[in-house]
């Protein structure tokens, strides 16, 4: 997680999306986000059999893919509670 680390300055908004196979919505839907000033934006591939991760990367995106799938209220929780915890804890 070193990489969310460094890639989230101080004084930062971070955006939480979670995805599973969004390939085909995923770049529209990162295209303003990432031009923001002020934003980290995390996007939470679930196991996905397509190439949101991929796509969410090349848009700037910061990406974590689970090697499984999650229940949907379980991706965000996870997601959020992994920077939280290296922000707490150091790399």
């Amino acid at each position: 997680m070193k990489n969310m680390r460094a890639a989230m300055p101080d004084n930062q908004t971070l955006i939480i999306i979670p995805a599973y196979n969004e390939s085909a919505t995923i770049s529209d839907v990162l295209k303003e986000l990432t031009a923001e000033e002020g934003l980290t934006v995390l996007v939470v591939d679930d196991a996905s059999s397509d190439d949101t991760a991929a796509i969410a990367h090349s848009k700037g995106a910061v990406t974590l893919s689970w090697p499984a799938n999650w229940a949907p209220g379980e991706r965000p929780r996870r997601a959020f509670a992994m920077p939280c915890a290296r922000a707490i804890t150091g790399p």
